[in-house]
């Protein structure tokens, strides 16, 4: 039975992983555009735009030069896109296929038909459906040198025609022909960087707003200015009403002014007691007149406390605000789905109901590193477990909770802690459901309840930073803690029946001399483990934290320690590149494992502890042979430190995340793989049974396919011997050439398709590198050259190469038969003196 269970275990081990999910950074600061039908957004990513569907998160990313995104603009159909980059480039995209749409659409509405307004919706919809498919066909049109310096501020005019930029060093305004390619306006007049720009949504004129306090207006036809001087800071924001007559502008001196754009002049200040840094109109209504005014709670403001705020722009009074939170940096009034999409300085896209300002959507744009990441456990309506949500710590305060089945940035959050979030550890409670517990930099264990993303406990006692968490495994009756300042604290986990949850410091102990970097308990609650930067891992039991050994042997910090789910030994990964599996009874080292090159920060068992599954600080991940101390796979996850490694329940998964900002799912597929290799070792099988029938039917042009289908050169160069043997016999002549013997192989060649007449020139060339076959090599490629159409060879790719290949071999046999023909007159002259002398003889 016991050899039964161990065949069972191997052959469950694993042998490869492959990255099914990639969650990533889709906004890192700076402006946002959102298109008009309110369905996608662009942003600054580092070096790559991302245009991010709003409704499902979906993304597509631009890489316009390798440099810094300052600045992107879609148009209203978010068909074109406007791009500034570092490098003083400007660059325009454009979708061509949805282009030719759109200009089919303004040809109908010259001609003067009427469109049905439901049809428009549902054409919306459809290409809607589509658009995730559709951006990758979004390609760069132009590009071109915008000003002496990187523009900060690009606008699309609502026709698309035009785009207009803003320059950061030159301080001029520019407007582009988008179509053409061409500068139309230059705009001098700003002292200082230009911030933003926005075109009239009915009048051809440009609003640009500066670092230098002012807004000018730019008559796009008239070429004249207006200047507008009211604000004491930098204008952050500007907004039209439906009627273009009123403009609301947002400053950093913390005012919301209305202008009245017949006269320009100065309707109205809100004070609004903080920096802004957006502002939206909400609702309008129609007077007895037909004329659009601003309605009564029609402005919405948001800034540096992030807080929505609502205002009355006839009382100026404020009507309502939303609870405080992160900075916002942007923001956005999506009017067909009454929502408000804001940005925080965060890098979070939040998207709010308007009525009730309840977040619907969270979208994390930037995580920075991914300092630890756990798998949820929760039930699904079968009472099964599963785990498909993660929860992440990101060098934030706040903790994110991620849905593993989805490649998206939306998820949700567990906000509370005030400084960074170093860790954390998940498990599930029969009574509180999935639960989290996260410590901090500021000294503090918090306990979460993932069903209603609140904080139903805090622990404090530490005296420093909080490095490491973890749940008792088997009763989660405890909670075990480990700090900067050298101690392990026990807590326990009670819940009375009124479901409130407490937890008290039951036992305290300085562990180490150094700080703690990770602590374990082990899967029967007995024992627990503690790694530390001097280099040593402690044993203590779980009853009293009393110590019972240490494990000596690291010669550089411990960064991770994990129990054997099946044995008494545990695993440990230190900064000395070297992992040790130990004996926890007598304190031995077992095995040590020796292959990574950089600092190991992760180690965890998998397979029943068959194997290892490490990561280190170079963002390589390994897989290790626990029996043979051999590394059965290596994965290349990311670009820097890989501080999370966790496997899932059932092994099928594991999740890394690192100092790249990026969290991989990978899926386990050793059982696909070998499936496969069995297949294919069967399809193999036959195929050669298949080739021998062809050949002793002596069907060589079938089973010369077959064989290019195999890739077996050598069997493809005897199939050609045979068939030149064959010719022999079947041709008429008593002593034919060699050239008359490949005659036979002329409509075998002249058959071949594009790939199998690359893969026979490959052939060639590697025959013709040995002398015994490069006869008939030379022979089958004078058949190629001489019989199959120059229009055909060209079709090979790499053609040229192939040829490159052959000419030095071919010289060089050219060469030694040269040589051996002149040599053959020597014979030919020995045999005639030969055959003179023997005449004399026989005459005498």
């Amino acid at each position: 039975m016991e050899n039964g269970l161990l065949r069972e275990t191997q052959k469950n081990l694993k042998t490869n992983f492959k990255k099914n999910k990639c969650l990533s950074n889709i906004f890192t600061g700076g402006r946002i555009s959102v298109n008009s039908s309110e369905t996608r957004l662009a942003s600054c990513c580092s070096d790559l735009v991302k245009i991010v569907e709003i409704e499902s998160g979906k993304w597509k990313g631009l890489r316009p030069d390798g440099e810094a995104i300052i600045a992107v603009a879609l148009d209203g159909e978010g068909n074109r896109l406007a791009v500034s980059s570092m490098s003083q480039q400007l660059y325009y995209y454009a979708n061509t296929s949805l282009l030719s749409r759109e200009s089919n659409g303004k040809k109908r509405k010259k001609n003067g038909e009427k469109e049905d307004i439901k049809e428009e919706e549902q054409e919306d919809e459809k290409i809607n459906e589509q658009e995730a498919k559709t951006m990758e066909k979004m390609e760069k049109v132009r590009q071109w040198k915008g000003h002496e310096g990187p523009s900060i501020a690009l606008a699309f005019h609502p026709s698309g025609s035009y785009i207009a930029s803003g320059g950061a060093a030159d301080f001029k305004v520019k407007v582009w022909d988008s179509e053409g390619g061409f500068q139309t306006h230059d705009f001098i007049g700003h002292t200082a960087t230009v911030h933003s720009l926005v075109f009239h949504p009915r009048k051809y004129k440009l609003f640009s707003t500066s670092d230098d306090k002012s807004i000018r207006i730019w008559d796009l036809e008239t070429k004249q200015c207006a200047v507008l001087n009211h604000h004491l800071s930098t204008v952050t924001s500007l907004q039209f009403s439906r009627n273009g007559k009123e403009m609301i502008s947002a400053s950093r001196d913390k005012l919301i002014s209305v202008w009245n754009l017949e006269d320009n002049k100065l309707k109205k200040n809100i004070p609004s007691f903080e920096s802004l840094e957006g502002v939206a109109i909400i609702e309008e209504y129609k007077n007895e007149h037909g004329e659009h005014k601003l309605k009564t709670e029609t402005v919405l403001s948001a800034g540096e406390r992030g807080v929505l705020k609502f205002w009355s722009t006839e009382s100026g009074k404020q009507q309502s605000m939303s609870d405080e939170g992160s900075s916002i940096t942007n923001l956005a009034f999506l009017k067909r789905s009454n929502r408000i999409l804001t940005t925080t300085s965060d890098h979070d896209i939040m998207i709010y109901d308007r009525n009730t300002l309840k977040l619907e959507k969270l979208y994390a744009g930037y995580s920075d590193e991914i300092l630890e990441a756990k798998f949820l456990t929760e039930v699904d309506n079968s009472s099964n477990k599963i785990q498909n949500r993660i929860v992440v710590a990101s060098n934030s305060p706040v903790v994110r909770i991620f849905d593993s089945t989805k490649q998206t940035s939306e998820c949700s959050s567990l906000v509370g802690h005030k400084e960074i979030v170093v860790t954390l550890d998940s498990s599930f409670h029969p009574e509180l459901g999935p639960i989290v517990a996260t410590g901090s930099k500021d000294n503090e264990i918090k306990l979460w309840s993932v069903n209603s993303l609140s904080c139903i406990a805090t622990c404090t006692g530490h005296t420093e930073s909080v490095n490491t968490v973890a749940f008792s495994q088997k009763s989660l009756s405890f909670l075990i803690s480990g700090s900067a300042d050298k101690t392990i604290k026990m807590w326990n986990i009670h819940v009375s029946d009124s479901g409130k949850v407490t937890m008290e410091s039951k036992y305290t102990d300085r562990a180490h001399d150094k700080e703690i970097n990770a602590v374990c308990v082990s899967p029967n609650d007995k024992l627990i483990a503690t790694a530390s930067q001097d280099k040593l891992v402690k044993i203590w039991t779980s009853d009293n934290l009393t110590f019972e050994g240490t494990l000596k042997g690291h010669k550089r910090g411990v960064w991770s320690v994990q129990f054997s789910p099946v044995e008494q030994c545990c695993v440990t990964a230190s900064a000395d590149k070297f992992i040790k599996i130990w004996n926890i009874n007598d304190f031995t080292c077992l095995k040590t494992f020796e292959g990574h090159t950089n600092a190991i920060i992760k180690a965890s068992f998998i397979s029943q502890g068959m194997q290892i599954l490490s990561g280190g600080s170079d963002g390589i991940i390994k897989l290790w042979s626990v029996k043979n101390n051999e590394c059965i796979n290596t994965f290349n996850a990311h670009k820097d430190k890989v501080w999370a490694l966790c496997i899932s329940r059932d092994e099928s998964k594991f999740i890394s995340g690192g100092a790249d900002s990026k969290i991989h799912v990978w899926n386990d597929i050793s059982v696909q793989e070998q499936e496969e290799k069995i297949r294919m070792t069967e399809e193999i099988l036959l195929k050669q049974q298949e080739l021998n029938n062809y050949l002793v039917s002596k069907d060589y042009k079938k089973a010369i396919k077959l064989a290019f289908a195999l890739d077996q050169p050598n069997r493809i160069f005897s199939i050609f011997e045979e068939i030149v043997n064959d010719s022999e016999a079947s041709i008429i002549e008593s002593n034919p050439t060699f050239q008359q013997k490949l005659s036979c192989m002329e409509s075998i060649v002249t058959g071949f398709g594009i790939s199998q007449l690359a893969k026979c020139l490959e052939y060639i060339r590697d025959w013709n590198t040995n002398a015994k076959k490069s006869l008939l090599a030379q022979g089958l490629l004078n058949v190629i050259l001489t019989k199959i159409p120059v229009s055909k060879l060209q079709k090979v790719s790499h053609f040229k190469e192939i040829v490159e290949g052959l000419l030095p071999y071919t010289e060089r046999h050219f060469q030694r038969s040269q040589t051996l023909l002149q040599k053959s007159y020597l014979i030919d002259y020995t045999l005639q003196r030969m055959d003179s002398l023997l005449a004399g003889i026989s005459t005498q």
